[in-house]
């Protein structure tokens, strides 16, 4: 599976991830840290949502499109954050850890304060 655009959540061009089997799903979703780590990009659940381009399309078919709390779940593993007893996604949910980089797919960057 591979990345092939960044679009906004809500785009109904393509097939949603519940669409996909568990296998496929969880292969989609290595393939989302993947990038995110590859290409350092760093934005919250809320961002992925309703940022113009925080929703990954997989393989020109698949939009990945997942809960803000599955969003922050999916930061934490790329950025390998503690889990915090199941609470590590509350970092990146909604809001970036203060003094976190936002990267976007855009090319954007915005500093947390």
């Amino acid at each position: 599976m591979k990345i092939t655009r960044w679009t906004y959540w809500s785009n109904q061009n393509f097939k949603t991830v519940d669409s996909m089997d568990k296998a496929q799903f969880d292969e989609a979703t290595e393939t989302v840290i993947q990038e995110l780590k590859n290409k350092g990009y760093a934005f919250t659940g809320k961002y992925h949502q309703e940022g113009l381009y925080g929703c990954p399309v997989i393989d020109n078919t698949y939009l990945y499109n997942v809960s803000q709390r599955s969003w922050g779940d999916i930061m934490c593993k790329a950025y390998t954050i503690s889990d915090r007893d199941g609470m590590g996604y509350t970092y990146w949910a909604w809001d970036a850890p203060k003094g976190a980089l936002q990267r976007y797919p855009d090319g954007t960057m915005m500093m947390v304060r």
